[in-house]
């Protein structure tokens, strides 16, 4: 099936290229995609084989919103005409690619990537799947590109987007890996509420990301967006107390500089006594104060199981704490809407009621 597939596809290619005679019968095909050889028109018909991308087919009958009949090295079947592209068709098409992406074997994130190319690369389009991803030719290498790095060659260069207000965060400690699978090599393993630049996002799987100087893949479900404050919620200190838990990693945006760093929660009293998880988030929590402890309460936004939650923290080391080796000596506090204080200082309520305030509205 591999060598067919390679034959297959670098058939499609040699095409593409003008070596290859192009008076072929106009019955002549090739499949667009990973796609089932079945018995008979219908999900439910026995499949006789799974046909690769880019597999030649003869289309006995063609029916261009259902199925079509095929034969393939002598074996007739059905194949959804969807997957069926003719022969020759797309080899005027010539694309470029918009931004850096990456040109794989299979049209999925978990495809080996052949090459990683530049802004500007051209390519010749073999099948283009708008919001997919497009079979292409390079310089006679079959594979494919997501589509919506693709512009048609000569087209009006795009206008320059405005930088993405989105912001990912890892919402635990996750493995950033050289391939999207669990067998791939560990780059790094980042601490809960590490920033990361998404290259390219897969909410189902694996998503692309850019880790300081390093590329490599993280599992999206590890993952949590901050689009300005987009989704953020204003929760009353009662629900978050229902889905907080104790002793688990929890992400924190500040919200006037947009700095990230990880607390985690021992204690759910009238407010959350949280403590900074690692010596580097105290550091980054203290350098937020200029490098002093202050009681002073900054807005946050703080992510719980999965839910993004407008917040006040404060920034001075009290009582005493769980986690050793952090660089904190105690425990500082983290409230919520409603959330009072252990000592019923009202001054200081409304201070950290203001922060709450202040982290909703910067949404």
């Amino acid at each position: 099936m591999l060598r067919r597939k390679i034959l297959s596809l670098l058939t499609v290619c040699v095409l593409l290229a003008g070596l290859l005679p192009s008076a072929m019968a106009a019955e002549s095909y090739v499949t667009s995609g990973k796609v089932n050889l079945r018995s008979e028109g219908s999900l439910d018909a026995p499949v006789l084989q799974t046909l690769e991308g880019g597999v030649a087919v003869d289309v006995l009958e063609y029916d261009p919103a259902g199925w079509s009949k095929v034969a393939v090295d002598g074996v007739n079947g059905y194949i959804k005409s969807e997957y069926l592209v003719p022969q020759g068709v797309a080899a005027s098409e010539p694309y470029t690619a918009t931004d850096r992406v990456n040109f794989r074997t299979e049209p999925s994130l978990g495809g080996s990537v052949i090459a990683r190319l530049e802004a500007g690369t051209a390519v010749d389009v073999m099948n283009y799947i708008p919001g997919g991803w497009s079979q292409v030719c390079i310089n006679g290498t079959a594979g494919y590109i997501k589509s919506e790095y693709l512009v048609p060659a000569g087209s009006e260069p795009a206008e320059t987007p405005e930088p993405s207000s989105e912001r990912f965060i890892t919402t635990d400690t996750v493995n950033f890996r050289s391939e999207p699978s669990t067998e791939a090599a560990v780059i790094k393993t980042l601490n809960a509420g590490t920033a990361v630049n998404i290259l390219e996002y897969d909410p189902a799987g694996w998503s692309m990301a850019g880790v300081g100087e390093e590329t490599g893949y993280i599992k999206s479900e590890f993952l949590a967006n901050v689009k300005d404050g987009e989704g953020v919620e204003l929760l009353e200190w009662s629900a978050v107390k229902g889905i907080i838990v104790l002793n688990v990693p929890i992400p924190v945006v500040d919200v006037r500089t947009g700095v990230t760093y990880t607390i985690q929660c021992f204690s759910k009293g009238s407010h959350a006594d949280v403590e900074t998880l690692t010596t580097a988030d105290t550091e980054i929590l203290k350098g937020l104060y200029g490098g002093s402890w202050s009681w002073s309460p900054r807005p946050v936004w703080v992510t719980i199981a999965g839910r993004t939650v407008a917040a006040s923290i404060n920034g001075m080391p009290h009582g005493g704490g769980v986690i050793a080796g952090n660089g904190m000596d105690g425990q500082i506090c983290l409230h919520f809407l409603g959330s009072k204080t252990h000592n019923g200082n009202t001054s200081f309520e409304q201070s950290h009621q203001n922060g709450v305030w202040e982290a909703w509205n910067a949404r």
